[in-house]
């Protein structure tokens, strides 16, 4: 009698230890593939740095909305391109697949990787210097989607604000040339 029950035991713990397994084995795969950009396409991306210097800030996001992917941007620039604030603005502006192939490129070179944790803040403890820089790409839907970053060079950081730069000059004439 006591080996049946000795034999029920294992075979339920079994039975429970398979699901476990299973689930580790699928986290395990979805960490190992997540930095391949092929398997996968982004869905959103987030560029933007706060600075004292006001010259120095800068926010771009493109994301993907209603199958449309969506452009929008605020820097300072030129006065060939800026308003009179020498703000170079632009909201919900569609952009086409061909128009971010230079920028899928310059993604696919990157090593992303998951961001690191937040670290909390003391509640009275505030920021004076709001010298801030982040890079989110995001992946998956927006209810489960989930973010990467990589540690970009100075050099990066510069080549990638040139591409998304050129990609406001093409969405802003073509702005300019069907007016809403």
């Amino acid at each position: 009698m006591q080996s049946k029950n000795s034999r029920l035991k294992l075979i339920l713990l079994l039975f429970m230890a398979i699901p476990l397994l299973l689930a580790a084995s699928l986290l395990n795969a979805q960490t190992k593939g997540e930095t391949e950009m092929t398997t996968e396409k982004w869905t959103a991306l987030i560029l933007n740095q706060n600075h004292m210097n006001m010259l120095e800030c800068y926010d771009y996001h493109i994301y993907l909305e209603n199958k449309q992917m969506l452009y929008s941007c605020t820097f300072h620039g030129n006065a060939s391109i800026a308003d009179r604030n020498s703000l170079c603005k632009l909201q919900d502006m569609p952009v086409t697949e061909a128009d971010l192939a230079e920028l899928n490129d310059f993604l696919q070179k990157l090593p992303l990787e998951r961001p690191a944790p937040k670290r909390p803040r003391a509640p009275h403890m505030r920021a004076y210097d709001a010298a801030t820089f982040s890079f989110l790409v995001y992946f998956g839907t927006y209810v489960d989607r989930y973010s990467l970053t990589a540690k970009l060079s100075a050099e990066q950081k510069d080549e990638l604000r040139q591409i998304l730069h050129r990609l406001f000059v093409r969405v802003k004439d073509r702005k300019n040339d069907n007016p809403a």
